[in-house]
């Protein structure tokens, strides 16, 4: 096997939230050190980065669980964040690094995705998160100067970006409902803001709850516009209000990509406006990302030659008329934070910003180039086509036997409704270098590809992905590409819950597989899931229609893995958290111990972390417990 040259880091953004001081230019995101967020500054001046969070603060939050927006530039020239420690609402001024408290903390209440009023530094509107008996989530305003928070909205289960007009007389927000997620139905509303701190006659403006998704709301710079993005179309397409209308801009060529995703965290923003003229957007196709200029005034518009092909999140935003930020990656080069500038639209430029330490290179000749398949399926109930990304091995210094095909490691992504997408993956090429050929699958029910295919898993959770694996390893094992007697299965969450679900399904296929915090008993998952997630486990069981209780736990219990552990009949190892607050360590516990009943090969760690590994050594440690399990059973097959 390869030597230790590519490092087994972890492959999502280590940038969490992007923003820019409006008044200096100065650029500050939020970057993972050592288990907390800290707040990192640059200066177009100096060119320089600086860490300017002291060290007992940790800038993020954990609202619907998953976070973001946790971090908010003001016009007033500090800071808005949200410890995660206390959950106090803080202020910090960049030039002395001084720490106010604006809303201290209280036990379980959250903060996010806050939003200061442009015109008066008093007001600040915020979504809150409150844990007690139930989870109650609202739409607050905080007095910034009485240190008090105030609800605005509670009628919805859920809120999100709520944002001022420029002139700060309107207020929009996005609110659903169960058991809708915001990508499967949600509303867009506005109402007036009333200087006393409060709204007043809210009106919806767009969106549909179980049908019609809306998101990433943005009011146009002199606040006569409204710009959101829709999926009534079957796919994410921009729109603009205009005199109380909601009109689609009609942007020839790009009906079939989506301008916004599934948004699992707050924060989102996939397009900015950068003058009257001219919007920046990204758009996906076949889980790849463009950035797109737009002209306003007559709606064409041309993809700027980029190196890019993922966008993160919260990937765009705006420097200038003329500039933005991108924070991107290509299939050769890691999370980037680039300038780019369209002063002249037909030559665009763009400049890397410094890395500083956030991320790791790879030399380029160890890395191996994605490829983009699309076959038909095979296997299964479900028609059309089937998508996914395939890396053979690559290492400079190592070549297989001339008569051997290469193992391969299949990983399912979390979500579902997520995605991989083409672009450079420590964590892929950490398997590549050392010879094993790695397939992503973007299995149905995978973002990135439209609705329609986002819908197919509904009500088929369990199977559809299963049924993608094996016409993708059957297709990869026809074509000669990978051994197809040596295919080991690799996910997270959603995706560990589809390994064990594979193995114990069909267990003659494969050879090995990793769990990593997958689910295990559906039905225990139904009755622990946290609310923001609840009704989509429901929705994934039963589909887009209701049943009742009784027939939700019979389809959970005949789609629970740990059920069929008897059929176990190969190495299986379990990661995970020992925090673990969206599925619990008792998943992988239960699993453990129904192997072991069967006399089957298990293994389970823990881990001192929650759903997602911050801490580098937890992110290595687990990394090398699955390559030794790949090694020990996909290279010199101990179980033969």
């Amino acid at each position: 096997m390869a030597s230790q040259v590519v490092a087994p880091f972890a492959g999502r953004t280590p940038i969490e939230d992007i923003d820019i001081d409006p008044n200096t230019g100065y650029i500050y995101y939020t970057a993972r050190r050592s288990g907390r967020c800290t707040i990192i500054e640059y200066s177009p001046e100096s060119r320089r980065l600086r860490d300017i969070l002291p060290k007992e603060f940790s800038a993020r939050t954990s609202v619907h669980e998953y976070g973001g927006a946790a971090l908010r530039c003001t016009p007033y020239g500090w800071l808005i964040f949200t410890d995660f420690k206390t959950s106090s609402v803080c202020s910090l001024v960049p030039g002395t690094g001084s720490v106010k408290i604006l809303l201290p903390g209280r036990l379980n209440t959250r903060y996010a995705d806050f939003e200061p009023h442009p015109l008066c530094a008093e007001w600040m509107l915020a979504v809150r998160e409150t844990h007690s008996n139930t989870t109650v989530n609202d739409l607050v305003v905080i007095n910034c100067t009485q240190g008090t928070s105030t609800v605005i909205a509670s009628n919805y289960d859920f809120y999100s970006s709520p944002r001022f007009s420029p002139d700060g007389k309107l207020v929009c927000f996005l609110s659903w409902n169960e058991p809708d997620m915001p990508w499967t139905g949600s509303l867009l509303s506005i109402a007036d803001w009333l200087e006393k701190g409060a709204i007043q006659y809210p009106r919806i403006v767009s969106g549909k709850l179980k049908s019609e998704s809306v998101s990433q709301p943005r009011w146009g710079l002199e606040g006569r516009e409204l710009f959101f993005a829709s999926d009534a179309s079957g796919f994410y397409q921009l729109y603009k209000t205009w005199g109380g209308l909601a009109n689609r801009l009609i942007l020839p060529g790009l009906e079939d990509r989506d301008f916004s995703r599934p948004e699992w965290v707050l924060g989102c923003r996939t397009y900015v406006q950068l003058s009257q003229e001219v919007m920046v957007a990204c758009c996906t196709s076949l889980a790849t990302d463009a950035v797109v200029l737009i002209n306003l005034r007559d709606w064409t518009h041309r993809t700027l030659d980029l190196p890019i092909v993922a966008v993160a999140d919260n990937g765009l935003v705006k420097v200038s008329d003329k500039s933005f930020l991108v924070l991107g990656k290509s299939p050769r080069d890691p999370w980037t934070l680039y300038v780019v500038d369209v002063s002249d639209s037909q030559k665009p430029t763009y400049e890397a910003l410094p890395r500083g330490d956030h991320d790791k290179t790879i030399q380029k000749d160890w890395i191996s180039i994605s490829s983009l398949l699309s076959i038909p399926r095979t296997h299964g109930a479900a028609c059309g086509l089937i998508h996914a990304i395939f890396y053979s091995p690559k290492n400079p210094y190592y070549t297989g036997p001339s008569d051997a095909l290469p193992p391969l490691i299949l990983s399912f992504h979390g979500g579902p409704a997520c995605h991989s997408t083409p672009a450079l993956d420590p964590k892929v090429q950490f398997w590549t270098s050392r010879g094993f050929a790695v397939t992503e699958l973007n299995y149905a029910g995978s973002s990135g590809y439209g609705r329609d295919y986002r819908d197919m898993l509904d009500g088929h959770w369990g199977e559809y992905e299963v049924d993608d694996a094996v016409s993708i390893v059957s297709y990869l094992a026809q074509e000669s590409l990978i051994d197809g007697s040596r295919v080991g299965l690799t996910g997270k969450s959603a995706g560990g819950y589809a390994v064990l679900q594979a193995l114990t399904r069909d267990p003659d296929l494969w050879a090995a597989g990793v769990s990593i915090a997958g689910v295990s008993d559906l039905t225990e998952l139904m009755r622990t899931m946290h609310k923001f997630e609840k009704p989509y486990v429901a929705r994934l069981i039963s589909g887009e229609a209701r049943c009742s209780n009784t027939e939700l736990e019979s389809i959970g219990k005949e789609r629970s893995p740990f059920a069929r552990a008897a059929s176990v009949n190969f190495p299986l190892l379990l990661i995970h958290g020992t925090n673990d607050k969206v599925i619990g360590k008792g998943h992988s516990e239960k699993m453990r111990d129904a192997v072991v009943s069967a006399g089957g090969c298990v293994k389970l760690v823990l881990f001192d972390e929650g759903h997602s590994f911050r801490m580098p050594e937890n992110i290595v440690a687990a990394k090398q417990e699955e390559e030794n399990w790949w090694v020990k059973y996909l290279v010199t097959n101990e179980m033969q």
